[in-house]
């Protein structure tokens, strides 16, 4: 059967009600796509492709949205901003709490692509801007919609923060952890200074949030400090900080049309459009050092690396198609799922990133329609499953694809939310990236 755009989108919009039924389930994450329509969406600060959406006011930071609508038709896309707590639940703030400006203004940045077989139509926001400031730190979330149907069907979801540093946090992650020695698992643990800041009860006043390559399946909250000081605490020896070590993400890299790039097996074009296979993954047993950038992706071509085209509007979309060969471990991966992840699935376990397996090859196979660039990604293991019941995975392993070694260079990132006695709502008032590994 002849895979074109249009019949990769009917294929896989059955999904959406799924991942919509399932949305109040999930862990929060940073970027949702609720349209099969909406490609490549992406929020980071001032436009840097290895940030993640933690952005400070004070230092002139922005925060940049870009997402694509697969045609060359307009859409009338409008926004809407509110803030949210240390969970993402709803502050219930009004308006005027949180921003000067007010919600409902549309995207008037946007592009037709140029000269690529899958045409689309590039939409960039950037917020603060002249209708919108933010004046508040915390959570936010921001829906993006059709401005001809209404904000009642959101077509994307993004989701950052606003950083009001007012602590200071000290990190290590080390290898030596409560459970064991230099073998399969890294431990966190940090201390937070509070001096300067009238606090009543620490231990109540603040929530932390601590992600381990900004997965949201794994995250620890509801922490509580080993020991309080007057002017601190310390998160020392917790179990809860422990996580799977896991393995460097694999990589590949499609740049040209007629010519295979890092990780890929072969590209070419038929049925009329580009198509990228990659070389057929296994699991990992021994630790493989690499170069990865912990998940991240970069959109680019080889016409764009040194040149002022905009790879945004002048890269094409590729059918990449994924394989895992699961190897003597077929079983055992049978009694659960496997998923794609990376920054590019936006951290969820959607079908749109769930392995399919293939009983007659007995192997995983995968394709997406993904645009011209640079991609890291790794293998989730979910025991059980959503068909098992599941409504959303626990915190998905790395053991049984990836292998978990300690030397792996992992990214933690440490959330430090406070509401004051009698406050309504979690403010950000600190926030730590520490690299772990070599």
């Amino acid at each position: 059967m002849r895979i074109t755009p249009q019949r990769f989108i009917m294929k896989h919009s059955g999904m959406l009600l799924f991942i919509l039924l399932f949305s109040s389930a999930l862990q929060a994450q940073d970027c949702e796509v609720r349209s099969p329509y909406v490609k490549t969406l992406m929020a980071r600060v001032n436009d840097e492709w290895d940030r993640l959406p933690v952005l400070s006011p004070e230092k002139g930071e922005v925060l940049s949205i870009r997402f694509d609508e697969l045609s060359h038709e307009y859409r009338r896309y409008a926004y809407s901003v509110k803030h949210c707590n240390a969970d993402w639940t709803d502050s219930h703030l009004s308006e005027t709490e949180y921003m000067v400006g007010f919600n409902g203004n549309t995207i008037d940045d946007y592009e037709h692509s140029m000269n690529t077989l899958v045409e689309y139509t590039h939409y960039h926001l950037t917020i603060p801007n002249e209708d919108v400031r933010i004046t508040r730190a915390g959570n936010y979330e921001v829906t993006i919609y059709d401005d001809d149907i209404g904000a009642q069907e959101p077509v994307a979801i993004v989701r950052f923060s606003v950083l009001s540093p007012k602590v200071l946090i000290g990190a290590t992650v080390s290898s030596n952890t409560d459970i064991d020695l230099n073998r399969t698992h890294q431990q966190v643990s940090f201390t937070l200074s509070y001096k300067g800041l009238q606090v009543s009860n620490p231990v109540d006043e603040f929530k932390v949030v601590v992600r381990q390559n900004n997965r949201t399946d794994n995250q620890v909250t509801g922490l509580k400090p080993s020991y309080v000081t007057s002017s601190g605490l310390r998160y020392e020896h917790n179990r809860s900080l422990i996580f799977d070590a896991g393995n460097e993400y694999r990589r590949f890299e499609m740049l040209y049309y007629n010519e295979a790039g890092m990780g890929i097996e072969r590209v070419g074009q038929y049925d009329d459009y580009y198509h990228a296979t990659l070389y057929a993954d296994e699991p990992r047993r021994n630790y493989v050092y690499d170069e990865d950038q912990d998940g991240a992706f970069l959109i680019r071509n080889s016409d764009t690396r040194t040149s002022e085209l905009s790879p945004h509007t002048e890269s094409d979309y590729l059918f990449v198609h994924f394989t895992f060969l699961p190897g003597d471990e077929t079983a055992r991966l049978q009694s659960g799922e496997v998923y794609l992840n990376g920054y590019f699935t936006h951290n969820s376990f959607s079908p749109d990133y769930r392995m399919d397996y293939n009983p007659e090859a007995r192997l995983y196979e995968k394709t997406l329609l993904l645009k011209q660039g640079y991609y890291n990604y790794q293998y989730l293991f979910c025991p059980g499953g959503r068909e098992a019941g599941q409504s959303a995975p626990s915190a998905a392993s790395t053991g049984p694809t990836e292998g978990d070694f300690y030397e792996t260079e992992n990214e933690y990132q440490i959330y430090v939310y406070h509401r004051p006695f009698g406050g309504r709502c979690d403010e950000l008032v600190g926030f730590l990236q520490i690299r772990s590994g070599h």
